[in-house]
């Protein structure tokens, strides 16, 4: 046969196309929407990533190499024995803090989280602009000279805002503003800062002022959070790199500008990875649909396929005319999902934007990159998939015999009892296979033997469909006898069951991520309860405003504490410090508080022994605790010793032991405490990040409260036990609100999945069909059957779903999520709310049933009866 492949695929295929055209767009819609939400994760992913990369490298400037401390900053006085070395052509000091700022407005009250909407969070740099112009570049005002800029960048009370900040918080040239820093302070906007590099980072929320006037706004008199350097030749970096740090003393660091950024974005690495593989589910969901539909092609086209065949096509040539109609399907999807992809994206930008501010480092983006290369991935993969899920059935077609196939009309012969039992055995090896990989460990950090297991269990539930449709067809054709509609249900379910498996396999495992998801969800929901009920046990908690900021380091005098201590009815005071510290190539947190107060009341969760007597031992030996994340990350349990850098310790280094582990759900990358007294003395900081109240029995709430407030500094916040509750609790429900949305998704494409499976089964039994209605089965009872179809493929599908669900679960909260967060969770599984979930699932499968159900009623029977 000559006629070549385009003109037959164009000729046959397109007409069989257009013949079905519900099938066609249910098929085109699954794959429009797995490739939509792949391709709007990835674009929100690589969009959040490059505008932290972005902001690191504007703020950075030109710089070749920075020096740093971390939160405690490093002495002012290394600044001149940085400049003075042979490789270094200039040097900046630098103050870059986190800071709260608004519209100074008479009479406005201590600020409230959630309930100012003028106000906004931004970063400030403190620089002298003489050196930093070498590394920075400004554009302060269209007519503005460098001394004119300089003069007003030294008013004490001076501050430049970029023009899309100052628009936001409604404030002009001349106008003060309101920033929280180490206590509020009010200064005036000197100038607007133009469209630039720097000026353009962050969302515009950048702030620029004097360095000394930023010293003393942030109490950092004495001291710089880095220096900036520029080489004489960069092409020497490492060596100058190794002859600073030979000068600096021990925690201050010399590192290139984007190793600052490397820490955040590996722990945004298992964040992004979760998501990724999430959206993945709606595609493979897809693909099912794909599969269904070309399965199903290939059996009412034997005749055409045999004629085909008998006029010469190779077999090869059948395959290939078959695959390039399941490939042409997916292009079609795929051209689709890159515009709703395209839609979807800022929607998903703004919720990873939301989580990685909560958890991972202050970042402001909204707006979403175009990148070609995830459009042409997402192209690629949506037509490589569907020609993936095509090939099985294209090979199926390639195998029809001619002569026979030419004859015949009808469907192929259906799985017999080998084929059945041989599915059983290979789901029961995968099952197996998934026990070995989930006991495996993370590979280089990535729990990628978890995520095989996953796979694996999603295989097993695949590989268990088609014995449970024909063990449903076989139970529902015993349990209802032979009245004609639950016979035409149930012969259809077991006479295509090689489809409605597959139909039943793609409902089932996005039944099985939503179930897993649910109890994973809830697992985390109950442990954090649990753990909030026994740690935060205060009656209030104060805090600078400021320090809601991710990655902020606010903090206050410990003065404040002690005057809360002296308010009446106040029984203890517990006070917590948290800096951050350079420390084995990244930055850990480093914690002092009140080991004697959180003894008495804090009632701390320790993985081994009992807390007071921990934190007693700890404080009178000298030692530390640490999170459980902590000691996952870094390897540390109970009874090692960890050394970290001390400017107060001999030789600038401490050792200490670790007397405990404890559960913490609050820090990523973990969390080391040390009684406060001897904070004070390693680090030589006196300040605090935060300070909890615990009132007396019977003590007046409200007039405690009204009496603590009137002590803290305006740009500090007081919040109850239960206020600080919530706010746990709403950046848990921030943090999956997208991972709902993520299985809804894949729901719908399941959904689909069903309409699409049973419309193809409608339209090759429109003959049985005719013929039952000719015997007097009514329009009525057609579409019973074919609802009532739908709906026990959807039970099976939930009921499949449901076990395979909570071995997926288990394989997310005890490896993944362990390996990924380092997060020790309670297993919880709600019922109640799993059981409502099914049930709209089976509601959904009813609903996917009646658009065919309704063509099925509506098959005139004579032309039914006489079609071959």
């Amino acid at each position: 046969m000559s006629r070549p492949l385009p003109a037959l695929l164009r000729r046959l295929a397109l007409r069989r196309m257009r013949e079905e055209p519900l099938r066609l767009a249910l098929t085109v819609s699954g794959v429009a929407l797995g490739v939509a939400v792949v391709l709007a994760i990835q674009l929100a992913n690589t969009s959040a990533v490059r505008a932290f990369r972005n902001s690191l490298d504007a703020i950075a400037g030109e710089a070749h190499l920075q020096v740093g401390g971390g939160d405690l900053g490093i002495p002012e006085d290394l600044f001149l024995r940085v400049r003075d070395d042979a490789g270094v052509r200039y040097a900046a000091p630098v103050v870059q803090q986190a800071a709260w700022i608004r519209k100074d407005q008479p009479g406005i009250g201590r600020w409230k989280r959630g309930t100012d909407s003028q106000g906004r969070s931004i970063l400030v740099l403190g620089v002298d602009l003489i050196g930093d112009s070498k590394f920075r570049r400004y554009k302060a005002g269209k007519d503005l000279s460098l001394e004119e800029t300089l003069s007003r960048l030294a008013d004490p009370e001076g501050i430049f805002l970029t023009r899309r900040l100052a628009e936001e918080i409604g404030v002009g040239e001349g106008e003060r503003v309101q920033l929280d820093a180490a206590g509020r302070r009010r200064f005036r906007v000197r100038g607007i800062l133009q469209p630039s590099k720097l000026a353009e980072v962050m969302e515009g929320r950048i702030a620029i002022m004097d360095i000394g006037v930023a010293q003393e706004a942030f109490a950092r008199l004495g001291r710089l959070d880095r220096i900036d350097l520029i080489l004489k030749k960069p092409d020497r970096l490492p060596e100058v790199r190794r002859r600073l740090a030979a000068l600096l003393p021990p925690g201050v660091v010399v590192e290139r500008p984007v190793r600052r950024g490397e820490d955040v974005e590996r722990m945004l690495a298992s964040f992004q990875l979760n998501l990724t593989v999430l959206s993945g589910i709606a595609l493979l969901v897809g693909c099912f649909l794909v599969f269904n539909a070309m399965s199903a092609s290939v059996v009412r086209r034997r005749a055409e396929i045999g004629m085909l065949r008998a006029l010469g096509m190779t077999a090869r040539g059948v395959a290939a005319l078959f695959a390039a109609e399941a490939a042409l399907i997916g292009f079609a999807g795929s051209l689709l999902g890159l515009a709703l992809g395209w839609l979807l994206a800022r929607g998903t930008l703004l919720a990873v934007t939301r989580t990685i501010r909560n958890l991972y480092a202050f970042l402001q983006v909204s707006e979403v990159r175009a990148d070609p290369l995830w459009f042409g991935a997402a192209l690629a993969a949506g037509t490589g998939a569907a020609l993936l899920s095509g090939l099985l059935p294209a090979i199926g077609a390639a195998r029809v015999p001619p002569a026979p196939a030419a004859r015949d009309a009808g469907g192929a012969a259906e799985a017999g009892p080998r084929l059945l039992a041989g599915t059983l055995a290979a789901a029961g090896a995968a099952g197996g296979a998934a026990l070995i990989a989930a006991s495996l460990p993370a590979w280089g950090g990535v729990p990628l033997f978890g995520y095989l297991s996953a796979l694996l269990v999603a295989a097993g539930l695949a590989l268990l469909c088609p014995a449970a449709v024909a063990g449903g067809a076989a139970l529902l054709r015993r349990l209802l006898g032979g009245a004609l509609a639950p016979w035409l249900a149930a012969h259809g379910m077991g006479r295509h069951l090689r489809r409605n498996a597959v139909t039943v396999a793609s409902l089932a495992t996005a039944v099985a991520m939503l179930v897993s998801l649910v109890v994973m969800i809830e697992s985390f929901r109950e442990t954090v309860m649990v753990w909030t009920g026994q740690t935060l046990r205060a009656d209030l908690y104060a805090a600078p405003s400021s320090r809601f900021i991710k990655g902020s380091s606010a903090s206050f005098p410990a003065q404040v504490a002690e005057r809360l201590r002296r308010v009446p009815g106040v029984a203890a005071v517990d006070i917590l410090r948290v800096i951050r510290l350079p420390w084995r190539g990244g930055r850990v947190r480093v914690a002092g508080g009140d080991f004697r107060v959180a003894a008495a009341r804090s009632g701390l969760l320790f993985r081994e022994g009992e807390s007071a007597e921990i934190l007693r031992r700890a404080r009178e030996a000298g030692e530390a605790i640490v999170t459980e994340t902590f000691s996952l990350r870094f390897g540390v349990v109970e009874g090692d010793v960890v050394r970290l850098p001390a400017p107060g310790a001999e030789g600038g280094e401490v050792s200490l032991r670790v007397a405990g582990v404890y559960y913490d759900y609050t820090t990523n990358g973990g969390l080391l405490v040390v009684d406060e007294a001897l904070f004070r003395r390693l680090w030589r900081d006196d300040r605090l990040s935060s300070a909890a109240l615990y009132l007396a029995p019977g003590a007046d709430r409200d007039r405690v409260w009204r009496e603590a407030e009137s002590l803290l500094a305006e740009d500090m916040v007081l919040i109850s036990n239960s206020g600080l509750r919530r706010r746990v609790f709403d950046v848990f429900d921030q943090t999956f609100s997208i991972t709902y949305a993520l299985e809804a998704i894949a729901l719908l494409v399941a959904a689909l999945g069903v309409a699409a499976g049973l419309s193809s089964n409608v339209m090759e039994r429109r003959r049985e069909i005719g013929t039952l209605r000719s015997l007097g089965l009514s329009r009525r009872g057609v579409a019973a059957a074919v609802v009532g179809e739908a709906g026990l493929l959807g039970l099976i599908a939930a009921a499949l779903g449901t076990g395979g669900g909570a071995a997926l679960a288990a394989i997310l909260v005890l490896v993944i999520n362990k390996q990924s967060f380092g997060w020790t969770l309670r297993f919880g599984v709600p019922v109640w709310e799993i059981l409502g979930y099914l049930s709209l699932i089976v509601l959904a499968a009813l609903a996917a049933g009646w658009p065919p159900a309704r063509a099925a009623a509506r098959t005139p029977i004579a032309e039914a009866v006489r079609e071959e």
